[in-house]
């Protein structure tokens, strides 16, 4: 079974890699699975949990600027 948003909303993926430096990505797509937008970055955190809640309020900063 495939998730998708419903009609006229936006789906966004995001994930984080923890390494010496966190790596974010995020993925914006429409209801149709179109890709809106697609970033990653680099900024540094102290831990795994760290990094997940740093690329959490990335893309929801974001999503609000896109509003």
């Amino acid at each position: 079974m495939i998730w998708r948003p419903q009609r006229d909303f936006i789906k966004v993926n995001v994930d984080a890699m923890f390494v010496k430096a966190n790596a974010p990505a995020m993925v914006v797509r429409d209801d149709q699975g179109h890709v809106l937008f697609l970033a990653s970055k680099l900024f540094k955190c102290n831990s795994p949990f760290d990094a997940e809640v740093e690329t959490l309020s990335w893309a929801a900063a974001h999503v609000e600027l896109c509003d």
